[in-house]
């Protein structure tokens, strides 16, 4: 079996605290099961106090069992200035999963925050690993 990998990306407005679609994943012709998935959120310049916890979850007309999926998304937090002084190196860590899938299967990804709203915008990166 080989390994695939996509992803979704969409920058969030400040005031998003609600469950907001990221993108769509469509995953090629021969997949067959998902293995992994990597929420994050990426806060470039978190004022203080600004703490924020959010979850990812998806769903699919084309995968019966893919619902309720929630997973908890990692946050990376820069300091009050950009991201390039933080000195940070991360890594996204891939939470393991088996979802069986079909291939050309459409999987639709959202994240919601679970905190107050931010002074300033965040990056929200959902990537599939997924086997064909």
């Amino acid at each position: 079996m080989s390994k695939h990998y996509d992803y979704v990306h969409l920058d969030l407005g400040a005031t998003e605290t609600t469950e907001t679609q990221i993108g769509t994943v469509t995953l090629n012709q021969s997949a067959k099961k998902i293995v992994g998935i990597a929420p994050v959120l990426v806060v470039e310049t978190a004022a203080a106090g600004e703490g924020i916890t959010a979850y990812c979850s998806a769903d699919s007309p084309d995968i019966n069992n893919l619902k309720p999926l929630k997973l908890p998304c990692q946050v990376v937090q820069g300091p009050a200035g950009t991201l390039a002084d933080s000195g940070v190196a991360f890594s996204p860590v891939f939470y393991p999963v088996d979802i069986a899938v079909t291939g050309k299967a459409d999987i639709t990804f959202n994240v919601a925050s679970l905190g107050n709203a931010l002074t300033n915008t965040c990056h929200a990166t959902i990537y599939v690993c997924y086997e064909s």
